[in-house]
Order: C-alpha cells, then sequence, then structure tokens
C-alpha cells in the first residue's frame, strides 16, 4: 500500500473516539483481555530477527511464524 493511501486509511478509521476504542468482543473471542501491540512486538521481536534458513524455534500454526504456540500455553495465541 503507498505510504500516502495507508496515512489517508489511518486517518479516516482512526479519526473519532469511537474507532480508537477496543470493542469488548476482543475479549470474549480471546476468552482474556486485549493487549497493546507493543506486548506482541516485544515477544515477537525474534521473529522478525531471526535467521529464515533455520527451523523456527516455535511451532508454526496454520504455516504464520507469528502465530505460535507458546511453551507456557497449549492453545494458538493470535497477537
Amino acid at each position: 500500500m503507498p505510504a500516502g493511501l495507508a496515512d489517508d486509511t489511518a486517518d479516516i478509521l482512526g479519526s473519532s473516539p469511537a474507532a480508537l476504542r477496543v470493542s469488548p468482543d476482543v475479549q470474549r473471542v480471546l476468552g482474556r483481555a486485549p493487549r497493546p501491540f507493543a506486548d506482541w512486538a516485544a515477544r515477537k521481536v525474534a521473529a522478525f530477527r531471526r535467521d529464515w534458513s533455520a527451523p523456527p524455534a516455535t511451532a508454526f500454526v496454520f504455516g504464520d511464524p507469528l502465530l505460535t504456540v507458546e511453551e507456557s500455553d497449549p492453545t494458538p495465541t493470535p497477537t
């Protein structure tokens, strides 16, 4: 997506308080409170830095290296 279009889209979608509010459905669907994007990024930063020629350190779920099964949590964690 061109940068200008991305900026315009973000301006349109994020222009109202309602657009910035996290839906209560997030907790209902996930079964836990939503977490900030910064938390997800901090947990997944290694996926962006790792040597992609080596096997992954965590299990792939549906072929997505960022949707992993955490060792302490046997359920997929889409974060």
